[in-house]
């Protein structure tokens, strides 16, 4: 929020201290903007960098979101049918001040937050060539973030903001995407939990003790539909199970392959 107080440009654009852009993004971004002043952002595809044994392993990602120029309302209905995510986009600068900038109350969500609220204001731009590089290296803020459980309550307060954000603006939009979307931070809230029992070195209280932080706040959330808890159930089974069950789905996977 501070480096959007001080910005002066037309356009602005985020990158993350540990990511990289690969050549040609930002003309690419810009040539968009300018030719279409209805395109309120422009994202782009992007790979994954891991930081392997002192070696960066690259993953070219799926194409997540359909090429080319659309409606930002069917953009936002896509985000959370298809589970797709935002790279830290170009947008216009006179729309995210009028938006009041960023929710600062969120540590880890605060982006996906203010893109999809962006996407609400016009027309949304994706390039599906990967041209934005995320890395990861264990050392990172989500990572931190992530083992103390953070998320979970995080999700919860993204997704009641949102929909509160979305009633306002578009009373059609809310009604078919109120079940949707809470549906979606607790499924999300319970991929990232089954994430940090597994395969990170997580405090088991932590996560238990924000876990029903949540299920108080609101029970019918957990319990409807019932996929909720159980998997919540499930992702505080044995840590030694958790690996067993992950490497059992993984085999299923390559075989189907």
């Amino acid at each position: 929020n501070k480096g959007l107080e001080l910005a002066k440009g037309k356009y602005i654009v985020y990158l993350c201290a540990d990511d990289y852009w690969m050549h040609g993004i930002l003309e690419k971004e810009v040539n968009i903007l300018d030719t279409h002043p209805d395109v309120v952002l422009v994202h782009t595809g992007y790979k994954s960098v891991y930081r392997i044994k002192g070696q960066d392993i690259t993953r070219k990602h799926a194409i997540l979101w359909p090429e080319g120029i659309h409606d930002g309302r069917k953009m936002v209905k896509y985000f959370f049918e298809k589970y797709a995510t935002f790279v830290w986009p170009m947008v216009r600068r006179d729309i995210i001040k009028k938006l009041g900038g960023f929710d600062v109350r969120m540590t880890m969500a605060p982006e996906s937050h203010m893109w999809l609220r962006t996407a609400l204001e016009g027309k949304v731009a994706y390039i599906s060539e990967p041209l934005h590089a995320f890395r990861y290296h264990g050392n990172n803020l989500g990572v931190e973030l992530q083992k103390k459980g953070v998320v979970l309550e995080e999700l919860i307060l993204f997704s009641d903001n949102l929909l509160n954000y979305i009633k306002e603006k578009d009373s059609n939009l809310y009604n078919e995407l109120r079940f949707i979307i809470n549906n979606f931070a607790f499924r999300e809230s319970y991929r990232w939990l089954l994430h940090s029992r597994t395969f990170m070195d997580s405090s088991y209280q932590d996560l238990f003790k924000n876990a029903i932080k949540i299920i108080n706040r609101n029970p019918k959330k957990l319990i409807y539909p019932l996929q909720n808890a159980i998997r919540f159930s499930v992702a505080f089974l044995p840590r030694f199970l958790l690996k067993f069950l992950s490497s059992v789905k993984k085999q299923l996977s390559n075989w189907k392959r």
